[in-house]
């Protein structure tokens, strides 16, 4: 096995990722990539290319995009493999927030896709319960921001969404956070639209375009 040759590989996960080439990055996984990881890994040992530690962390952001472009296709192994990622969580003992965070918005995310918005919601409440968001890196802010949005949207909660809408995605465009950004700077161009704004609207999902 070419070690070197598959950290590459893992490494061109991640901007799959960003890049919305889900398909791609799912085939790649699963022919390429966690299977040959896991063999390193289950040797329990450094290599010339890379420390154990390092591999470890590798496998388990592997698992991370894995999981998040699962559940971007509304594909329903999502729940599968997050549920696989809080097994190797909780084998490993991880108390890391972070991890614990992304883990669980990846869940809250599914059930948002999957229709569950109420199981969604309670799982963005405890974790606001359990941690404190000033204290969380930029990502888990705007992306709990962001199924919060979600939910609110598929509700049709729309009495203070206008608002948060631009503050949300005010956040994410100053966190590069392109992602959030441009699905939420869409969701506003429907509730301007739904509110006679055509024009606005228009403007907006011109602006996407171009993008």
């Amino acid at each position: 096995m070419n070690i070197e040759k598959l950290l590459t590989k893992s490494r061109y996960i991640t901007p799959l990722l960003k890049l919305g080439n889900y398909g791609q990055l799912i085939n790649t996984v699963e022919t390429e990539v966690l299977n040959d990881l896991e063999k390193v890994l289950s040797k329990g040992k450094d290599t010339p290319q890379i420390k154990i530690k390092d591999l470890f962390e590798t496998w388990l952001g592997v698992y991370f995009d894995f999981a998040e472009a699962l559940v971007l296709q509304g594909d329903n192994k999502a729940f599968d493999v997050i549920q696989t990622i809080y097994d190797i969580l909780d084998k490993n003992k991880t108390t890391e927030p972070v991890l614990i965070c992304r883990a669980n918005l990846l869940l809250a995310l599914a059930n948002t896709i999957k229709g569950d918005i109420k199981l969604s919601a309670k799982i963005l409440d405890d974790l606001l319960k359990e941690y404190s968001l000033d204290n969380m890196d930029t990502f888990i802010v705007s992306r709990w921001n962001f199924i919060d949005i979600l939910n609110k949207f598929f509700k049709k909660d729309y009495n203070t969404l206008h608002t948060e809408l631009f503050n949300v995605a005010a956040y994410a465009n100053n966190v590069n956070d392109s992602f959030t950004k441009n699905i939420l700077k869409t969701l506003l161009a429907k509730i301007l639209k739904d509110n006679n704004q055509t024009n606005k609207a228009l403007e907006i999902l011109e602006e996407q375009v171009a993008y």
